[in-house]
């Protein structure tokens, strides 16, 4: 058995840990679109200009994640990672515009799921760099 540098180490453990980011990215991804699925009470309301758009009928209390209007957010949760070849980092989130601001203001919805399934995103890497 050859004597490994510490590149090499760190080169081969980075290799195994981005074999179980990407499954655990996923996994959170859908913890998220779950976890804003909720639809909430809603009524059809006429703008002034004639247009209907549905408005929730009872909002979401600080400290929950948001409800459901039109589906929006959830479609838009996506996972981004940085370097397609260096897979030890991803990236959770929206791209729609009131997607920060629901969680800057108290509806910690990605922060919530991120706690909420620490343990079981820790068993999916590890496992993953396990298994080889």
């Amino acid at each position: 058995m050859p004597i490994k540098t510490p590149a090499q180490i760190n080169a081969e453990v980075q290799k195994k840990l981005g074999k179980g980011i990407k499954p655990a990215a996923f996994f959170l991804q859908a913890r998220v679109k779950e976890c804003i699925s909720v639809p909430a009470p809603r009524k059809i309301v006429l703008s002034a200009k004639g247009v209907k758009y549905y408005r929730a009928t009872t909002p979401a209390i600080k400290g929950a994640p948001p409800r459901k209007l039109s589906g929006r957010l959830r479609a838009s949760i996506a996972v981004e990672f940085n370097d397609p070849k260096n897979t030890t980092i991803a990236r959770i989130g929206t791209n729609v515009i009131y997607g920060k601001r629901l969680e800057d203001e108290g509806h910690k919805y990605l922060t919530l799921m991120l706690n909420k399934y620490k343990g079981e995103i820790r068993a999916i890497v590890v496992n993953a760099a396990k298994a080889n």
